[in-house]
């Protein structure tokens, strides 16, 4: 299953989610989270369309918290135009500037990859090492 459940998201990237969102309506943008948790078969569908690098087991979308519970440590997000039309075209100065506000809360984006560029992308900084969340779905 995937899906875009905000409270699917870590205790800690929920907090910066928040801030992220707050900030992004100040500076005039219409965003949204689209992902938050993916299960494995979601994660391995993902890969296999070409819509992530990662296998299930490796991506932040994957976390849970010690009970099972979805805990991503990522999220994909959308933005949307004036008339409420997701804009699909990840390389549109929008999602540029909606990746900044999340890069200075501390963010890593999917934009700046080396291999796979991932514009929609935002995850927390560390994920693997991070002691919350630290179970992955496999």
């Amino acid at each position: 299953m995937t899906d875009n459940n905000i409270n699917h998201l870590c205790p800690e990237l929920l907090t910066i989610y928040r801030e992220w969102l707050m900030r992004c309506t100040a500076a005039g943008l219409a965003v949204k989270a689209i992902v938050t948790w993916r299960s494995s078969v979601d994660q391995d569908a993902a890969k296999a369309k070409g819509l992530s690098n990662a296998a299930a087991g490796e991506s932040p979308h994957n976390c849970c918290d010690e009970e099972g519970t979805p805990a991503s440590k990522a999220f994909d997000f959308a933005v949307f135009d004036a008339n409420g039309d997701y804009v699909t075209n990840g390389a549109d100065d929008r999602y540029t500037q909606a990746a900044e506000i999340g890069k200075d809360l501390g963010l890593v984006w999917g934009g700046d990859f080396r291999k796979f560029k991932d514009f929609d992308h935002l995850e927390l900084a560390n994920w693997k090492e991070s002691a919350r969340c630290s179970a992955l779905q496999k």
